[in-house]
């Protein structure tokens, strides 16, 4: 199964794909991370959502993350 991850808003915003049966790592730190767009009653909740998933998949997803605040 995949796994969409969604910036919450008052319409959720796709951050980022993750394709099923992969191992996969993601690293923004090169361009300074990925900025909440999703505009509207944005919350700053990360939401995950499978896609294709069946009885008795799983995943595992670590974030490390550092927030900063806008002047």
């Amino acid at each position: 199964m995949g796994v969409d991850i969604l910036w919450d808003a008052t319409t959720d915003v796709l951050c980022e794909s993750v394709p099923a049966d992969v191992l996969y790592k993601m690293c923004y730190d090169e361009f300074g991370g990925l900025p909440n767009n999703a505009g509207a009653g944005k919350t700053g909740d990360v939401l995950f959502s499978t896609v294709g998933a069946a009885a008795g998949d799983r995943y595992t997803i670590i974030i490390e993350a550092i927030k900063t605040y806008a002047a």
